[in-house]
């Protein structure tokens, strides 16, 4: 069923229509959410502002509605947002719930806040971590926030516990329901795939490629990884750039699954989009066409590295660093080498169009295990293929 869903570019229709015959209803839900996402993922919207939200509009106007009605919209449309990609592209923002996502979020607010403070009003604030960004807070009374609130925040709202619990979803506990609505990033930053597809420039030196991962929580741990290993951001501290690549069809990286396995930092990594592979495929084309014409060092020229589970013909990824590759590659170490990594789908691996033009690189393992999930492989790929400048780095706040 699912591969049937994947493959359909009519997605969001099919699922409306077959969603209506109750007998199949419960065999298509767990689906739907993870894949009526595929078309948001690589087109664009036909509108560039984002639909006001109800009940803050009305909120704002003074509307007939009654507080008890308002207060069945706010909860009504903060449901959708949180499981539904048209509610989330239609709104342009997300729903991050539980503690730990949310007390994050805030305190990259606040520490946004004090380096302007510090630096001057002509700081750059990255919009992840702009107060503006935030529409709306939630928690109980019985469990408050907790935590130094950033100035300019929107009030409180506070809920009863089974009012959050609607709006959360899963909660661990009760101190764990608190909930963040959140603008998605803008065009100056990380912005949203859902709004606008980008490709990323040719001067990226650390790029992964997601090629058609289907679940969510690995998705959210990919991010993740790439995030803590230098792999996520085009502003790495003068360490060169990254961004991570969506190559449809993929799941919805502000799935709701998704955001909690990334820790919300869906938010704050250069995402970028393809419809298919061609587009990617000439980009990697036109970029070893440039080194090419200009003469780059051959070890300063791009290396696309596909993971693979096998280990026949490939190259360990301890020996990357090292190791001269069937192009007669000069041994090199990674410090110079840009690097673009794409881990395959779960099931089917990296598609055969990529796997053609890049080399080819596993994770020795021990006897008797075959392969690793793609979201624990990707990761210590990452690890092992980080700019030496940020694993230098990383020992040293650790040390102190």
């Amino acid at each position: 069923m699912s591969n049937i869903l994947m493959r359909c570019t009519r997605g969001s229709s099919l699922l409306h229509r077959v969603m209506q015959i109750p007998a199949l209803r419960s065999t298509i839900r767990p689906f739907r959410r993870a894949f009526t996402s595929y078309q948001h993922l690589t087109s664009p919207s036909s509108s560039s502002q984002p639909t006001p939200l109800p009940f803050l509009d009305t909120a704002s106007n003074g509307g007939n509605s009654s507080p008890k009605r308002s207060l069945r919209l706010e909860l009504s449309t903060l449901r959708q947002i949180r499981n539904d990609a048209d509610a989330r592209q239609k709104y342009q923002c997300v729903l991050l719930t539980g503690r730990t996502i949310v007390t994050e979020r805030l305190n990259k607010i606040r520490t946004a806040q004090l380096k302007k403070e510090k630096h001057g009003n002509n700081a750059p604030v990255d919009p992840a971590s702009d107060v503006r960004s935030c529409l709306a807070l939630y928690c109980t009374t019985q469990s408050p926030m907790g935590v130094a609130l950033p100035t300019g925040l929107p009030p409180i709202r506070y809920l009863s516990q089974k009012e959050m619990e609607s709006i959360c979803g899963y909660v661990s506990t009760p101190d764990d329901a608190v909930a963040m609505l959140f603008r998605l990033p803008s065009s100056s930053s990380s912005e949203s795939i859902a709004r606008s597809p980008r490709t990323p420039a040719l001067d990226v030196d650390r790029l992964l490629i997601l090629d058609s991962i289907a679940d969510p929580g690995n998705m959210g741990t990919l991010i993740r990884s790439a995030m803590a290993f230098g792999w996520g951001h085009s502003r790495n501290n003068g360490e060169g750039r990254g961004g991570v690549v969506l190559l449809a069809p993929t799941c919805d990286p502000f799935n709701d699954k998704a955001l909690r396995s990334s820790r919300g930092m869906a938010l704050d990594v250069d995402l970028y989009s393809f419809n298919s592979e061609q587009p990617l495929i000439e980009l990697i084309k036109r970029r070893r066409e440039f080194e090419k014409q200009n003469n780059i060092a051959p070890e300063q020229r791009l290396r696309l590295l596909v993971a693979d589970a096998q280990s026949d013909g490939s190259i360990p990824v301890s020996s990357i660093a090292t190791q001269s590759s069937s192009s007669s590659r000069p041994t090199s170490s990674t410090s110079s080498t840009p690097i673009w990594l794409v881990i395959g789908n779960e099931s089917r691996g990296v598609r055969p169009s990529l796997r053609s033009i890049g080399e080819r690189v596993h994770l020795p393992m021990h006897a008797g295990v075959e392969s690793l999930n793609a979201a624990v492989a990707g990761s210590i790929l990452m690890h092992q293929l980080a700019r030496p400048t940020h694993q230098a780095s990383s020992q040293q706040q650790q040390s102190q």
